[in-house]
């Protein structure tokens, strides 16, 4: 898109804006989802257990909620600095934004490495001041990259086609980013994992009793399984088909279909796999160097509209400013629904890893397989979203949003319940995350719209610019939500169990996600149709 009137986008700019959202979620996504997994993991599954679930669970509210109070005062800080560069600027940048972003992300990149390095290979106090003081400093110097970031969206486009625009380019972006934050670690942590082992089931009987393992499983005969020596055949049996398999009644099953004089030479032994963080740190050192990488661009490419040196404007104490955004009633609604609504999505984003474990009985590389269709559907849908934002208000987009999830996280507990083979509950675990990736995609498309347009909204009211403190107050609310959902994520399995003999704990998370979906649902209808024309001139 053109420039018109100095106050809409290039397409430079929307390029670097969506690629840098791909930076936000690779610095966001893999701790948040992979974070809780990695210091506290499923029980009895051989996996190294670096804090108590209580632990994790303080250390990741504490952080979260360290975050919450920081957003605020960033965004009011980047909102008051002096948009031409002074003498204190080491690296001269113009703009209010770009030298937080630039500043922020290189020190981003060592705290999202350094994170995955607990000192104590085992459970320990130490490990937890560890990980408290590196996430709080990790989201700290989140917000100081990030708040600044998602600031321009609505500076730099000013009317609604432009922000609906932009707000297509953000989502692509987030989307892409919550693809490789998500979909990728999943499969490549078990890769770059050079200790990793999967459990395995080797079973060893005379050649002649083949049909015996054939009975067992047609697909425990399959010769990429099998090895003949000495006339016995010995097959390895992993993956989804040794969920299927006991040891025990393996052993039973075969010796009932073999002859008693060749019952001593039946062998079906149960070996526990291994895993090392090894394959954590690799990935999270990649993550974050591309990370830097992208976020780098708006530094570079972006031009910042606003100039403080010829807009004359009283200035706003914080306090009065923070008073006067929660008394703006479509911003207070606003940040209900959301603050519901993502209790419920964040809660299952964390137990997203003890779900394909245990509830499936896949690893980290299950993650992937269920995203996939999640990410595929989020990339499609989005040919329709423009049309709908035609027909819809950014209000009822919102609710459709959160219908569609909402009435998909029930299906968490009920799937691996079921009395089916594992494959199709693969399937169906895809599917379902299929269908929740639709509602993910309207949702990223109207962050930008919604926000934009209680942006205004206010400056209609009071006569200020203030993107970086609603940007600020919106990301404390959301953090906040992250840090209940973590709450009630790790509570229903510390109480209800996340163990490979006892997980309902994880299976709940997905209804009480869905009942807090539903409370969103409810605030949303609450948000009036706003339609807020700016003044050009202002930007």
């Amino acid at each position: 898109m053109n420039e018109s009137r100095g106050s809409e986008y290039t397409w430079v700019e929307g390029l670097a804006i969506c690629l840098s959202m791909i930076g936000v979620q690779q610095a966001t996504q893999i701790i948040a989802q992979w974070g809780p997994f990695f210091y506290s993991p499923s029980e009895d599954v051989g996996r190294t257990v670096y804090v108590t679930t209580m632990m994790v669970t303080v250390i990741f509210v504490l952080g979260t909620v360290w975050d919450a109070i920081t957003d605020p005062l960033i965004g009011a800080w980047s909102d008051r600095t002096r948009t031409r560069p002074g003498w204190a600027r080491i690296v001269p940048l113009r703009g209010r934004r770009r030298p937080f972003i630039f500043w922020g992300s290189i020190f981003l990149t060592f705290t999202s490495i350094f994170f995955w390095f607990p000192p104590i290979a085992g459970t320990s106090h130490v490990n937890f001041g560890y990980g408290v003081a590196l996430l709080c400093l990790h989201w700290f110097v989140f917000t100081i990259t990030v708040v600044p970031l998602t600031s321009l969206g609505p500076e730099i486009a000013r009317t609604e086609r432009a922000r609906v625009s932009l707000g297509i380019w953000t989502a692509v972006g987030m989307i892409v980013g919550l693809a490789l934050a998500i979909v990728l670690p999943g499969v490549l942590i078990a890769k770059l994992d050079p200790a990793r082992i999967e459990d395995r089931l080797i079973v060893t009987l005379p050649e002649q009793d083949v049909l015996a393992l054939a009975a067992l499983s047609p697909e425990a005969t399959d010769p990429a399984h099998m090895t003949r020596r000495d006339g016995a055949i010995t097959s390895v049996i992993t993956g989804e088909l040794l969920g299927t398999i006991n040891g025990e009644d393996a052993a039973l099953f075969l010796r009932e279909r073999i002859p008693e004089a060749r019952r001593d030479r039946v062998s079906v032994v149960l070996e526990e796999g291994s895993f090392s963080p090894t394959g954590y740190r690799r990935v999270a050192t990649m993550f974050a160097l591309i990370s830097l990488v992208l976020l780098q661009l708006p530094v570079w490419l972006v031009r910042e509209r606003f100039d403080s040196a010829t807009r004359a404007h009283a200035e706003v104490p914080w306090l009065q400013g923070v008073r006067e955004a929660f008394g703006n009633r479509p911003f207070v609604v606003y940040c209900v629904a959301f603050f519901l609504f993502n209790i419920g999505l964040i809660a299952v984003q964390n137990a997203l890893p003890y779900w394909a474990e245990l509830g499936l009985g896949g690893d980290e590389s299950t993650v992937t397989v269920l995203m996939i269709p999640f990410v595929v559907t989020c990339i499609v849908f989005y040919v329709a979203v423009p049309s709908l934002t035609k027909r819809l208000h950014t209000k009822w987009m919102t609710f459709l949003s959160f219908l569609i999830i909402t009435t998909g996280l029930p299906w968490m507990y009920f799937i691996p319940r079921m009395e089916i083979a594992v494959e199709t509950k693969f399937m169906l675990g895809g599917a379902l995350f299929g269908y929740c990736g639709i509602g993910q995609s309207i949702i990223y498309a109207m962050m930008t719209p919604i926000l934009g347009e209680i942006i205004d909204y206010d400056e209609l009211r009071s006569g200020q610019r203030r993107e970086a403190l609603y940007n600020g107050l919106h990301s404390f609310v959301t953090k906040l939500a992250i840090a209940c959902a973590i709450a009630i994520a790790m509570t229903s399995m510390r109480l209800w169990g996340k163990s490979a003999e006892a997980y309902t704990g994880v299976l709940l998370v997905g209804p009480i996600a869905a009942c807090f979906g539903f409370l969103g649902m409810i605030a949303i209808l609450f948000y009036p149709v706003l339609c807020v024309t700016p003044d050009r001139g202002n930007a």
